[in-house]
């Protein structure tokens, strides 16, 4: 069981790696228009016997002047979401402010109880996007702090793997994922 939740951790932090330079790469398309990107949910639905998972990506609108909102709103739009989908995984990303300056908030969650997310600075200038490296190293497990994702998880995950293990898995993710992820 316990090399079972390594691998899904693994292919999670791997999906959630691809999920996060795709929207870095919206962010810069966004800058070039002066606007922002909303938040964007994706699932991830593996079924056995299939090659290859389901993807859906949504962006989640958020009403006008709702960006100061408490993250419970979003928290419970997507759980309903997931309620209704079962994923195997989800993957959450969108931009924030922290003390003033731009960042990158992203989060993966899945079945097998698998938490990590990550915080990565940016500042537009111009039409350019110019990224900070990630707090903290990048991915991370956030320990006892509550994710926006952990509500579309309750009662379905099995128990939380250790620290130890994330740091492991994201150690091995990253080496394998180096190659093909062009330097920012």
């Amino acid at each position: 069981m316990a090399r079972s939740r390594m691998m899904h951790m693994e292919r999670t932090l791997g999906f959630a790696t691809r999920f996060l330079d795709e929207v870095r790469d919206d962010i810069g398309q966004a800058a070039l228009g002066g606007s922002d990107t909303p938040p964007r949910i994706r699932s991830v639905h593996e079924a056995p016997g299939h090659a290859t998972p389901e993807f859906r990506t949504l962006n989640i609108p958020m009403p006008d002047g709702i960006g100061g909102a408490s993250p419970e709103i979003l928290s419970g739009a997507i759980a309903r979401f997931a309620a209704d989908k079962k994923p195997d995984r989800l993957l959450l990303a969108l931009e924030a402010q922290m003390d003033g300056a731009s960042v990158l908030i992203a989060e993966a969650r899945d079945r097998a109880g698998t938490r990590m997310f990550w915080v990565q600075p940016f500042a537009v200038v111009g039409t350019r996007v110019l990224w900070s490296e990630p707090l903290d190293g990048g991915w991370r497990d956030p320990g006892d702090e509550e994710m926006i994702l952990d509500a579309s998880f309750k009662g379905r995950a099995l128990p939380e793997v250790g620290r130890s293990d994330v740091l492991v898995a994201v150690r091995k993710t990253q080496r394998r994922l180096e190659p093909a992820i062009p330097a920012r």
